[in-house]
């Protein structure tokens, strides 16, 4: 197995219950904060297991004006890159959650961990590896994705790495997540713009 790898809103006057229902947080799961920023333009992204934060789809995200929060996850295993999501997703509130192959595998499984308390807005999936069993991922075909996020799984039909019959078995047991099956490979290199586009439209 090898995977290849400003619109600020701010929040003052929102009792913890709003913030809550805004964010996806039950009343006693949001942190303490009299004022909380939710950044549209924010994202938070997992690369994949051969990719790095700096890599070519992290750069296209940046150049394309988005706030880019990517952990540097090389060498790190299943369960440390999705603590490392965790944080990061408790830190901003409100982000876009893009996990790319191995990153997709744990940003979905940080989703199902986080339930209805997910605090996102938006989560994108690219050729996501939920094939693979790691820990703390017994049975990838068991993850779910909570109804309370939007959710869409970027997946070239083409791709010889990860198979996108683990995506479409996603959104089977997920219908509220959006598959678009595109003509392309593991990488999504042709894809990349409408990835881009598709971000952009969730921030304007």
């Amino acid at each position: 197995y090898n995977p290849i790898s400003q619109n600020v809103y701010y929040v003052n006057s929102f009792s913890s219950f709003d913030l809550g229902t805004w964010c996806g947080w039950s009343d006693n799961a949001v942190p303490s904060s009299s004022a909380r920023c939710l950044d549209m333009r924010r994202l938070i992204v997992a690369h994949g297991l051969e990719g790095s934060p700096e890599g070519e789809k992290v750069r296209a995200y940046r150049a394309a004006g988005l706030t880019v929060h990517a952990p540097d996850g090389r060498g790190e295993s299943l369960a440390v890159r999705v603590a490392q999501l965790r944080g990061l997703v408790r830190e901003h509130p409100g982000s876009i959650l893009v996990g790319s192959s191995y990153g997709g595998l744990a940003a979905t499984a940080l989703v199902h961990e986080l339930g209805d308390e997910h605090g996102l807005h938006v989560l994108v999936l690219l050729a996501p590896a939920l094939q693979w069993r790691e820990p703390p991922v017994d049975d990838p075909a068991a993850l779910m994705v909570p109804e309370t996020l939007s959710a869409t799984v970027f997946h070239g039909e083409r791709d010889s790495v990860v198979p996108i019959a683990v995506s479409r078995a996603l959104v089977a047991r997920c219908p509220h997540v959006r598959l678009v099956a595109t003509d392309d490979g593991h990488r999504l290199t042709a894809t990349l713009p409408e990835i881009v586009e598709h971000l952009l439209a969730h921030v304007r």
